[in-house]
């Protein structure tokens, strides 16, 4: 069973790659259509939705790199429709895309399960570590908006992600002066997260000098 639902969504993906151009978008809306349909059948077990998204994930992290854009989007969006755990792994893979589309789906299917990736440190460690290897050279503010929100944990584990904000946040204010223009807006979900209650008092006085250095730079040039 396992096996014949990984070969139904590989022929899908298949059947959309090669699909002319012209003609990909519409046919992509059929495919996440019929992905929905599938999974939201009234009649699947939980076992086969499990599967569902366990091998539609697992197409997506050996495929996503060599698909066109509009392929790998669909297919994104398709494992934000699930938005089960499962798809986790796969997120993080699209978050190596060359297209900003898959990357800020990917972001958001990441903060769609921050839930359950903040209740297992491990696998908030492994989030936290692959957005720290693409977002200092992200430079999409749509991207990066996502990933501040992925990235904005309950208070308790603001020490899992602080150095990563304040890595992100260098590199944006090293490109403000190389002659950036001023904001995008992408920092917005990030000051909205430093301004929850609870989250500047669980900082150390070395970590808040850190944030309002950065925040006061930011203000300046913006």
């Amino acid at each position: 069973d396992q096996r014949r639902i990984g070969e139904w969504v590989e022929a899908q993906v298949s059947r959309l790659k090669g699909t002319p151009e012209a003609e990909r978008d519409p046919a992509a809306i059929k495919m996440r259509d019929l992905f929905r349909t599938q999974f939201e059948n009234p009649g699947n077990s939980p076992a086969f939705k499990e599967q569902f998204a366990t091998r539609t994930a697992s197409v997506a992290v050996s495929q996503l790199a060599a698909l066109d854009a509009r392929t790998a989007q669909a297919l994104t969006k398709i494992l934000l429709d699930f938005n089960r755990p499962e798809c986790i792994t796969a997120f993080m893979a699209a978050l190596k895309s060359k297209d900003a589309g898959v990357r800020m789906l990917a972001a958001s299917g990441l903060a769609a399960q921050r839930a359950g990736i903040t209740a297992d440190k491990a696998r908030l460690d492994q989030m936290v570590t692959a957005f720290r290897e693409v977002s200092v050279s992200e430079q999409e503010g749509v991207v990066l908006d996502r990933i501040y929100w992925a990235l904005s944990v309950p208070s308790a584990q603001i020490g899992s992600v602080f150095d990563t904000f304040m890595a992100i946040f260098d590199k944006r204010l090293e490109n403000r002066r190389g002659g950036a223009l001023a904001s995008d807006g992408a920092e917005i979900s990030a000051y909205e997260f430093f301004r929850t209650p609870g989250i500047v008092a669980a900082l150390s006085p070395p970590q808040k000098e850190q944030l309002v250095k950065a925040l006061a730079t930011f203000l300046r040039f913006d």
